[in-house]
C-alpha cells in the first residue's frame, strides 16, 4: 500500500448484498464529487482503493495512512442475529482510536443492541466518536438513550439521483415483484406466499418476478416459492443497481421484507408493501410517512386481500415519486453536513 487516502469507509461491503453495494456506490460518487480520496474496507477487494477488511494488518496500515474512519450506511451497529458484526465494527472504531483517527458514523441504522454488556461497550464506543449520524429517528433515540448525541442525515441510499420519467406498465397482465429475505425456517413464509398469490390470481391477471437481493440468504427461499406456484414466475437476481431498477420499474406492486427492496421500489416510483421483518423495515416505513406523508402498508404477511386493495387502489407514480424527492433532498442536505463536519477535522 503506497497510496495514501482522506478517509477509510467501512461497511457490509463485498458480500454481494445489492442494497450495501447501492449505498457503497452512492457513497463514491458523493464523495468523488467532493474530491474526497477514500480507502473502502470490503470482503473481497479488487482494485487498489479496496483493503481486505479480514486482514488487521491492512486495515490498521489503511487508517495510519488516512485521516479518519467513516462507518458508511447500513446497520452495522445491531446484534439482532448475534455479536459478531456488533464487535467487529465496535473493534473497528478502537483500532481508529489506537490509531488516533476520529470516527464519523454516516446514515447508521443503529440496534437493536440487546445485554448489558453488548450496550456498555458500544456506549464507551460511541463516546469515542466524533461524528454520529443516522438513517431514522429510532437509531436517533438509542444512540441518545445510550449518551451520545447523533443526528438525522437520512439512508446513502437516497443518494442516488431520483428517476425522472414514470415508467410504462401492462394494462392486462398485473406484475408483482417479492424481495423476500430468506431464513432458517422459512416455511410459514412459503405457505403463506404461496397462498397469498394464489388467492390474487383467482381475481386478476399477475405474473410474479423472485428478486433475491441476498441471493445467498435469500435464493432459496426464492426457489422454494416458484416451485409451489402454477403461475407464471421467474426469479432474478438483483445483481447490478441498473438491471435492477429495469426490472422494478415495471411492477404493479413490490412486496418486500428487504429493506432496501423498499428502497429500490420508493425509487422507480412502484407501489408497495412491507413486510415487517425487523425494526428497521418499521422505521423505514414511519420515516416516509413523516417526510413525505406516503402510507406504505407495513404486515406480518401479505394476504390476498391486501394485496389486491393495493393493485386497485395503488399510489400513482408521482406521488411515490415525491416520497422519493423528500428523502433525497434529506440525504443530500445530510450529506453536506457530514463533509462539513469532516473539513472541520
Amino acid at each position: 500500500m503506497n497510496r495514501k487516502a482522506e478517509i477509510v469507509v467501512a461497511g457490509y461491503y463485498g458480500y454481494g448484498n445489492l442494497g450495501d453495494e447501492a449505498i457503497r456506490v452512492a457513497l463514491r460518487e458523493a464523495l468523488a464529487k467532493r474530491g474526497i480520496d477514500t480507502f473502502w474496507l470490503t470482503a473481497r477487494p479488487q482494485t487498489k482503493d479496496e483493503i481486505d477488511r479480514r486482514s488487521l494488518l491492512d486495515v490498521y496500515a489503511a487508517l495510519r495512512r488516512s485521516q479518519v474512519l467513516v462507518l458508511g450506511g447500513g446497520g452495522l451497529l445491531q446484534n439482532r442475529m448475534s455479536n459478531r458484526s456488533l464487535l467487529y465494527y465496535l473493534g473497528l472504531i478502537g483500532l481508529a482510536c489506537m490509531a488516533r483517527r476520529p470516527v464519523f458514523l454516516l446514515g447508521q441504522g443503529i440496534g437493536p443492541i440487546d445485554g448489558r454488556f453488548a450496550r456498555a461497550l458500544t456506549r464507551v464506543a460511541l463516546k469515542g466518536t466524533s461524528y454520529i449520524g443516522c438513517r431514522d429517528q429510532k437509531s436517533v433515540s438509542l444512540v441518545r438513550s445510550l449518551g451520545s448525541n447523533a443526528v438525522i442525515d437520512g439512508d446513502p441510499f437516497f443518494l442516488l439521483p431520483p428517476v425522472e420519467a414514470p415508467p410504462i406498465r401492462s394494462s392486462l397482465v398485473r406484475h408483482i415483484i417479492l424481495c423476500l429475505k430468506g431464513a432458517k425456517d422459512d416455511g410459514e413464509m412459503v405457505e403463506k406466499t404461496v397462498q397469498m398469490l394464489d388467492g390474487v390470481s383467482r381475481q386478476t391477471k399477475i405474473s410474479v418476478t423472485l428478486l433475491p437481493f441476498f441471493p445467498a440468504q435469500d435464493l432459496a427461499l426464492s426457489k422454494r416459492i416458484a416451485d409451489r406456484l402454477n403461475i407464471p414466475c421467474r426469479i432474478v437476481r438483483a445483481d447490478t443497481i441498473d438491471n435492477t431498477m429495469h426490472v422494478l420499474e415495471g411492477a404493479d406492486l413490490v412486496i418486500a421484507s428487504r429493506l432496501h427492496g423498499l428502497e429500490f421500489a420508493l425509487r422507480a416510483g412502484a407501489p408497495m408493501i412491507a413486510i415487517t421483518e425487523d425494526q428497521k423495515i418499521d422505521a423505514f416505513v414511519a420515516e416516509v410517512r413523516e417526510t413525505s406523508g406516503l402510507q406504505i402498508p407495513c404486515v406480518r404477511f401479505a394476504s390476498s386481500e391486501q394485496v389486491m386493495l393495493v393493485l386497485e387502489s395503488s399510489p400513482a407514480f408521482a406521488i411515490v415519486n415525491e416520497a422519493y424527492l423528500a428523502l433525497h433532498a434529506r440525504a443530500t442536505e445530510g450529506f453536506s453536513r457530514f463533509v462539513a463536519a469532516l473539513e472541520e477535522v
